[in-house]
C-alpha cells in the first residue's frame, strides 16, 4: 500500500474513537509527518493500543515528536516499530522520553533511520 499522507490522515479520523483497537499497522506506505501527526492524534483514545507498526515510511523528527506525544499515556502499548524511517537525534530524543509511562513495552524498534550519537 502507498496511502501517503492523505490516506494516513483519513484513516487517523476514522480510528480515532475506536476505544478497543488494539493494532495499528501501517508500515511501507509512504506516510509523512503529516500523515504520522494526524496518527498521533487519534493515539490517545485508544487506551487499548498494543502494537503501533509504522514502519518503512518516511517519518521525520516532526511526525516521530508527535508521535511521542501521542503515545506516552497509552499504557498497555507492547510494541513501537519505527524502523526505515527519516528520524534523526530529536525525533529519537522525543520517543525516548515518552518512555517512562509504557510500563508494558518490550520492543521498541528504531534502526535504519538517521539517528546519530545525541539520539
Amino acid at each position: 500500500n502507498q496511502i501517503g499522507n492523505a490516506g494516513a490522515t483519513a484513516l487517523a479520523i476514522g480510528i480515532a474513537n475506536l476505544e478497543n483497537l488494539e493494532v495499528i499497522q501501517l508500515y511501507k506506505n509512504k506516510i509523512g509527518d503529516a500523515g504520522a501527526t494526524a496518527v498521533a492524534e487519534s493515539l490517545p483514545n485508544l487506551k487499548q493500543l498494543t502494537k503501533l507498526h509504522l514502519g518503512d515510511n518516511q517519518i521525520g523528527n516532526a511526525g516521530a515528536t508527535a508521535l511521542a506525544i501521542g503515545i506516552a499515556n497509552l499504557e498497555n502499548l507492547e510494541v513501537i516499530q519505527l524502523y526505515k524511517n527519516k528520524i534523526g537525534d530529536a525525533g529519537a530524543t522525543a520517543v525516548a522520553e515518552s518512555l517512562p509511562n509504557l510500563k508494558q513495552l518490550t520492543k521498541l524498534h528504531l534502526g535504519d533511520n538517521q539517528i546519530g550519537n545525541a539520539g
